[in-house]
C-alpha cells in the first residue's frame, strides 16, 4: 500500500512539473509579443491626432515613397487616470512625412527620432510660444520649401524628358517620312515605262 501511496505522490509531482513546462514555453513563445522591450521611441508632435499623446514606442511600421505608418503604444501614461478601471490605453496611428521624421541620437540605449507635423501651425499649442516650438515650426517651413523646390525640379526633369522623348520622336517621323517619299518616287519611276526614244 505504501508503494502505491508514494507512487501516486511521484506522478503528482511529475504533471505538476510537466504543466510548469508548459506553461514556461507557452509564455515564452507568446506572452511577450504584446510588450515590445528594445523599439524605437518617438517623440510624437503630432499629439493632437493621438489622444494627446507625445512619447510612443514603435510596434509596427508601413511606409511608401513619402510616408511612415507607425502604430506606437504610449509612454507617457497618467497613472491616475490609470486607477480608474474603464481607462483603457489603446495603441495609437501616427501618419508622418519621411523628411519630417527625424532620428536625434541622444541616446546610446535607444533609437529616438522626432516626428513633426506637415505644417507649423499644426504643432501642439502649449509648445508655440517655448523656444523649441518655434525652432520646431521653423524647422517645418525649411522642410517643406525643401520639399517643393524638390517637386518642382522633378516636374521641370519629367517636362524635359517629354519633351526631348517627342523631339526624338518627330525626329524619327520626319526620317520615315522622307525614307517614305523616296521611296514612293523609286516605286513610281520603277512602274512608269521607260520613255521611246524617238527616230531620226
Amino acid at each position: 500500500m505504501a508503494t502505491l501511496g508514494f507512487l501516486a505522490f511521484m506522478t503528482s509531482i511529475l504533471v505538476l512539473i510537466l504543466i510548469g513546462v508548459i506553461i514556461f514555453v507557452f509564455r515564452m513563445i507568446y506572452g511577450d509579443k504584446d510588450e515590445p522591450r528594445n523599439e524605437e521611441l518617438v517623440i510624437n508632435l503630432l499629439s493632437n491626432y493621438t489622444d494627446g499623446y507625445g512619447l510612443l514606442l514603435i510596434k509596427e511600421t508601413e511606409s511608401n515613397k513619402e510616408l511612415i505608418h507607425i502604430t506606437g503604444s504610449p509612454r507617457d501614461i497618467d497613472y491616475i487616470k490609470l486607477k480608474d478601471k474603464e481607462f483603457k490605453i489603446k495603441d495609437q496611428d501616427l501618419f508622418v512625412r519621411k523628411d519630417l521624421f527625424i532620428p536625434i541620437d541622444n541616446s546610446a540605449h535607444r533609437r529616438i527620432s522626432i516626428a513633426f507635423p506637415d505644417k507649423p501651425e499644426q504643432i501642439p499649442e502649449k509648445m508655440k510660444n517655448t523656444i523649441f516650438g518655434k525652432l520646431a515650426m521653423e524647422f517645418i517651413k525649411e522642410q517643406n520649401e525643401n520639399s517643393d523646390n524638390k517637386k518642382v525640379m522633378e516636374t521641370q526633369d519629367k517636362n524635359k524628358y517629354i519633351l526631348r522623348k517627342k523631339g526624338e520622336g518627330l525626329s524619327y517621323a520626319k526620317e520615315l517620312s522622307g525614307l517614305s517619299f523616296d521611296f514612293a518616287k523609286e516605286l513610281v519611276k520603277a512602274r512608269t515605262s521607260p520613255e521611246i526614244p524617238k527616230e531620226k
